[in-house]
């Protein structure tokens, strides 16, 4: 009898451990499913979470481009704005609002350097002008920027192509009043290559670079000054040269929206 108690003390036993080891191999997997299911959650947490990081890096960067792009344009004004003001200045002493050629040409010259210009010129209402380093003499009547002036407006023209040296410039004009009259102009003429020096540090990292368009899409300021001598415009190169398709159409789309960010691909150096 003890002998037959403890045979089935043994099989519940045996029966006991067997169950157990069927549950340890359930227990386990499950806890494999546990883990798979957390590193299956990690994964696709932190891929969105890299898309999202890289989603807010690109808006950071359109900003900060669109930030600066604006910045660059109240810059450049203000300092086109502030030639034009030294200019009424220099136009409203009394030297030179006699209009004597001979005595307003010795004290401009000093002018002339200081303010980084090619020269300067003392216009008559008539407009012929008399320059103050070469001493030559020209017929300006013609040119808006001189007319404005003798209409009493401080202006300036956007880089121009002079006809007879072939060299790019910037002139700006001012009227010369005496006694409330209008007896004259003061003319300024700039290098245009010296407007590039205006937006030479207005570049994006250490590969950006700024440049300048005017109203109709021709390049007036870029690194290299040959775009701006030869009339340089994206949009009608584009029409002639496949590889400059892209580039055409942001600059195209530029001059409709007038403001935004787009990705064009060039090949060459940074410059060219």
């Amino acid at each position: 009898k003890d002998t037959k108690q403890i045979k089935r003390g043994r099989d519940k036993a045996t029966k006991s451990r067997r169950g157990q080891r069927r549950l340890r191999p359930i227990g386990s997997l499950i806890a494999q499913y546990f883990v798979l299911l957390a590193v299956i959650i990690s994964v696709t947490l932190g891929g969105g979470a890299l898309g999202l990081s890289m989603q807010a890096m690109k808006q950071q960067t359109e900003d900060a481009l669109s930030d600066a792009t604006k910045l660059g344009a109240s810059k450049l004004d203000l300092t086109v704005n502030n030639r034009l003001v030294i200019l009424k200045e220099i136009a409203d002493r009394g030297i030179v609002r006699t209009m004597s050629v001979i005595v307003v040409k010795g004290a401009l010259k000093g002018d002339v350097e200081r303010l980084g210009y090619k020269d300067m010129a003392i216009v008559t209402p008539e407009g012929e002008a008399t320059y103050v380093l070469s001493g030559e003499k020209a017929d300006l009547s013609s040119q808006s920027y001189v007319a404005e002036a003798l209409k009493g407006q401080a202006n300036h023209t956007d880089i121009m192509i002079n006809e007879a040296t072939g060299e790019a410039e910037m002139r700006f004009a001012a009227p010369v009043v005496d006694n409330e009259q209008i007896v004259g102009a003061l003319v300024a003429v700039r290098d245009g290559s010296a407007l590039y020096e205006d937006i030479k540090d207005m570049g994006y990292g250490k590969e950006g670079y700024a440049y300048i368009l005017d109203a109709t899409g021709k390049i007036i300021a870029y690194p290299n000054p040959t775009y701006v001598l030869e009339g340089y415009a994206p949009v009608a190169l584009a029409e002639k040269d496949q590889a400059f398709a892209s580039f055409g159409q942001a600059i195209g789309k530029m001059l409709l929206q007038k403001q935004g960010i787009d990705v064009i691909m060039l090949t060459g150096d940074n410059h060219d």
